[in-house]
């Protein structure tokens, strides 16, 4: 665990949040790193002037009152920020799968021994969240780029075929005249240039693609 990422408490409790900072600074943690404010309007103005590593958070606050709106709105503002959500010692706590909203819980009244715990777990579940969006995301373009492909050779495939079926056509006829002669041959030569020109969109279509 690195020791000197910037950590921001948030709790209406000052008592509370110095007792998290001073696990955190009895942990290792360089105590000039650690910030406190007691509201989400606090936390929010933290995050314009610059985004924490860390947020370990009071599950009410005087401004967010309601765990879940509070949590969907630091997740908001902060989707990259682990955030550890401190609950009051009545409730029950288990992982971040369990409640849902923040990365990993910990009981208030057992910040001292499992706080540095939950933080390497909210860090590992952000990194690990990170990891599947971007895997998601490139699965998604090869699915997109074999579409394409498919799309695309399907489209040359037919669009060639008739070009085909006309260029034999035009080759069938009679041209008794010269003038017919020159029309057969700029209606050849025609459709020689729409094949080519398919497969070159085609082709430019795929590398945008």
């Amino acid at each position: 665990m690195e020791f000197d990422w910037p950590v921001l408490i948030i709790d209406s409790d000052r008592d509370a949040a110095d007792f998290a900072r001073y696990s955190l600074v009895d942990a290792g943690w360089d105590a000039r790193r650690v910030r406190w404010t007691d509201s989400l309007a606090g936390a929010r103005s933290h995050l314009r002037r610059g985004t924490p590593r860390v947020i370990v958070t009071a599950l009410a606050l005087s401004d967010a009152p309601d765990e879940a709106p509070l949590l969907d709105a630091l997740r908001e503002d902060a989707p990259d920020v682990p955030i550890v959500g401190v609950a009051p010692p009545s409730a029950a706590v288990g992982d971040a799968s369990s409640r849902g909203g923040a990365h990993a819980y910990v009981p208030r009244g057992e910040i001292d021994r499992r706080l540095v715990e939950a933080i390497r777990t909210a860090v590992a579940r952000v990194r690990f969240e990170r990891q599947l969006r971007a895997d998601q995301a490139a699965d998604l373009d090869r699915r997109q780029s074999d579409i394409i492909g498919r799309l695309a050779d399907d489209t040359a495939f037919e669009v060639n075929s008739a070009l085909a079926v006309v260029s034999a056509a035009l080759s069938q006829l009679q041209a008794p005249t010269p003038a017919a002669r020159q029309a057969l041959d700029a209606a050849r030569a025609g459709v020689m240039r729409a094949s080519h020109a398919m497969d070159g969109l085609l082709d430019r279509f795929v590398q945008i693609a």
